[in-house]
């Protein structure tokens, strides 16, 4: 399981580095990590709402520029250990 979210991780943070940033990317960034880790593993509506966040998210901030990359992969580190799936999407909508 560390392997995978390693290189989600790095996916998620390959694309993030290269097509998103600037200050409101990273702070909505950390509003989805908050909303992500506030579900119950068990509440599929709460885990639901985060993924289309996270789909929200990516369109978004698919043009922002300049983020903290050890900030955002700190973040990303927190929502991935989180739930994987709203990071996985994430990806998803990033490709």
């Amino acid at each position: 399981m560390k392997f995978n979210k390693t290189l989600l991780l790095a996916a998620c943070a390959g694309f993030l580095l290269s097509a998103c940033g600037g200050k409101e990317a990273m702070e909505d960034l950390v509003k989805l990590k908050d909303q992500t880790c506030a579900c119950a593993k068990d509440d599929e509506a709460c885990r639901e709402g985060a993924k289309k966040s996270a789909r929200e998210w990516v369109e978004k901030h698919k043009n922002a520029r300049g983020v903290d990359q050890a900030k955002m992969e700190q973040v990303l580190t927190e929502l991935i250990t989180c739930d994987m799936s709203v990071a996985m999407e994430i990806s998803a909508a990033a490709q």
